[in-house]
């Protein structure tokens, strides 16, 4: 045993680290040993929050922090060592009405030995699956920086009770930060989820597992040393392009909203952008007092096919930069919302009102259908219009039946969602039954079988449905007792012919889960919520296996409500502001009409889709 300074420790750490890695064929990137000397590291970066102090305790279920009380900052000191179960999993974005209205800065306090000589960088892991997306603003020792989020879609499952919502995604910051922002002994980060733009918002998002709409979810946090014989640790400014799904008309020209974003461990200040595309020049002027991180904005330019090319030159306080650029263009979506809610008798309350309670669903959703031409609506079985008719009066019958055969409202082939892998064969043909009387007695389609909630598809359900002559099968699940949506990502691949084991084939779409509207946009939908949700949720349809630039949202409620009025003239208030990506309500028939047409050559799969939820027969 021999005295070791801090900087031998750390110099030895750093070739330990090495060393590892060249034993392991390692080198820099994902999954592979970094060179970096941790200095200290609160919580696993491992896709859950599982290590930090939740809202509710995970075991009692009693609320443990009230976000709506205006409490000085926690601070947490990272030698401490309940550190990391003291910080907290979500830190609210500072436009959150349900906690508050207000900033939630929370102080991490460590120490240095020595004054650092080289760039330390700040690894922040976040679980990204609030609507809204806050920028990250660090402060060290006084100065300040923000840094945006680029969350990448997920299917990890690390927080299992909400990573069914359709825009579940990670996502990892780097803030690279000078040597000269720190000093010997104790140093202080403030971290702050900043809402921009920053107007109050009250309205949750259905299955948000935490207050309000906006926040961090972190994964873990690392301090690192980088070392300084690597071109990473030299600090410079960097710059990222990125086009977004959004498009826009201006003066009858249509014109994509492409993200731009300067980052710089220097401070800015003001910041000239000029970026010249296609031979179209734009620019803009940036003005920042932040010392460090990154500057956003977002550039119009003409819409383009396929890949164009441009050149980013940028000026400030960093110095000067210029960038050639290559980007693929941004797809123009179509995105056909069905609003639906879940049939679930019994979940929320005897059958008896559960039918009232979706009688009254039929007639408010008749009613919007006219207030609002376009708007559909589509129940979850036949044994809702079943009650209906039993219990209203001659000229309200006429109304809702009147609505089905203008397709205005839909009922679907089964008389609600069911168990099929406990029913037997003569159980899965008789639950076509009532839907299909009402179908030939009242003149409106019988063309799509739906199962919502529960993930369970027995194989011959295909076979079924298709000797019934339904030519669609929508799904959409509780993801967290289905893990074959994780392991084989079946939403990805959008339409597809499910082919029972008789050779039958029915068109089935899978969704990720249901009520996935009020999810992505909340009730009432909100503009705020889907600009920052839906780019995350249409990852999933991005890429060449998917041709369609159509895609399906399913269910705008959850089970068992009243039906909420103002989405049905959201679509008309969306596409007044966006060209892309449009929103359209429809029917699933419809919707999957449009998105086979598209996609002419659906893949085939064979199989079972396995019983998830067989066990509340109980």
């Amino acid at each position: 045993m021999f005295p070791m300074s801090y900087r031998g420790f750390r110099d030895l750490v750093r070739v330990g680290a090495m060393a590892l890695g060249w034993a392991l064929g390692a080198g820099v990137g994902e999954g592979r040993v970094q060179a970096a000397a941790i200095l200290w590291q609160m919580g696993t970066f491992d896709a859950s929050s599982a290590e930090f102090r939740s809202w509710i305790h995970p075991t009692s279920g009693e609320r443990q922090i009230d976000y709506t009380l205006a409490e000085p900052a926690p601070v947490v000191r990272v030698a401490d060592p309940m550190a990391t179960a003291t910080w907290r999993a979500y830190q609210p974005g500072s436009a959150n009405g349900g906690t508050g209205f207000r900033a939630h800065p929370a102080v991490l306090e460590f120490v240095l030995p020595e004054a650092p000589r080289h760039m330390l960088r700040l690894r922040v892991g976040l679980l990204s699956y609030s609507a809204r997306l806050p920028v990250l603003q660090l402060e060290v020792n006084g100065r300040r920086g923000w840094y945006h989020q680029q969350p990448r879609l997920a299917y990890s499952a690390g927080d299992q009770a909400v990573f069914f919502q359709p825009h579940y995604a990670t996502g990892l910051i780097t803030c690279d930060l000078r040597a000269d922002l720190f000093q010997a002994g104790t140093n202080r980060f403030v971290i702050t989820a900043v809402d921009v733009p920053g107007e109050r918002e009250d309205v949750r998002p259905s299955g948000f597992p935490l207050p309000g709409n906006s926040g961090l979810v972190y994964d873990a946090l690392a301090l690192e040393e980088l070392d300084p014989t690597e071109e990473r640790a030299v600090p410079k400014a960097e710059s990222r392009v990125t086009p977004t799904p959004f498009f826009r008309d201006r003066e009858g020209r249509l014109m994509n909203e492409v993200e731009v974003v300067i980052r710089s461990p220097f401070p800015m200040g003001r910041t000239e952008v000029d970026l010249s595309w296609e031979g179209t020049p734009a620019g803009t002027v940036l003005e920042t007092p932040h010392a460090f991180g990154e500057q956003r904005v977002t550039v119009d330019l003409p819409a383009w096919e396929g890949r164009g090319s441009g050149r980013l030159r940028a000026r400030g306080g960093f110095g000067a930069m210029e960038d050639d650029l290559s980007l693929r263009a941004a797809r123009r979506w179509q995105v056909w919302v069905v609003p639906h809610e879940h049939l679930d008798v019994g979940y929320t309350d005897d059958p008896a009102k559960i039918a009232e309670l979706h009688s009254r669903v039929l007639d408010d959703a008749a009613a919007l259908t006219l207030q609002h031409p376009g708007f559909a609506f589509t129940v979850d079985g036949a044994w809702v219009l079943e009650e209906y008719l039993a219990g209203r009066t001659p000229e309200s019958r006429r109304r809702v039946l009147e609505a089905l055969k203008e397709k205005r409202l839909f009922i679907p082939a089964v008389h609600g969602s069911l168990f099929t892998g406990s029913a037997s064969l003569e159980g899965l043909v008789r639950t076509l039954y009532p839907s299909r009387a009402l179908s030939r007695e009242h003149g409106f389609p019988f063309d799509v079988a739906v199962v919502t909630d529960v993930p369970s598809y027995s194989w011959s359900f295909a076979s079924v449905l298709a000797s019934a002559g339904i030519r669609h099968f929508v799904a959409a699940s509780d993801a967290y007792r289905g893990p074959f949506l994780l392991r084989n990502r079946l939403h990805e691949i959008g339409p597809h012919r499910w082919e029972g084991p008789d050779g039958g084939r029915v068109t089935m779409w899978y969704s990720r889960h249901y009520h996935q509207f009020s999810s992505l946009f909340g009730l009432p939908p909100r503009m705020a919520l889907g600009r920052e949700s839906l780019p995350r949720f249409l990852q999933a349809y991005d890429h060449d296996a998917y041709p369609a630039n159509d895609v399906l949202v399913y269910g705008s409620q959850v089970e068992n409500v009243a039906v909420q009025p103002e989405q049905a003239a959201f679509a008309g208030a969306w596409n007044a502001v966006h060209l892309y990506p449009r929103l359209r309500y429809g029917g699933f028939a419809e919707a999957l009409a449009a998105i086979t047409a598209q996609q002419p050559s659906p893949r085939v799969v064979r199989g079972d889709g396995g019983p998830y939820w067989e066990d509340g027969l109980a």
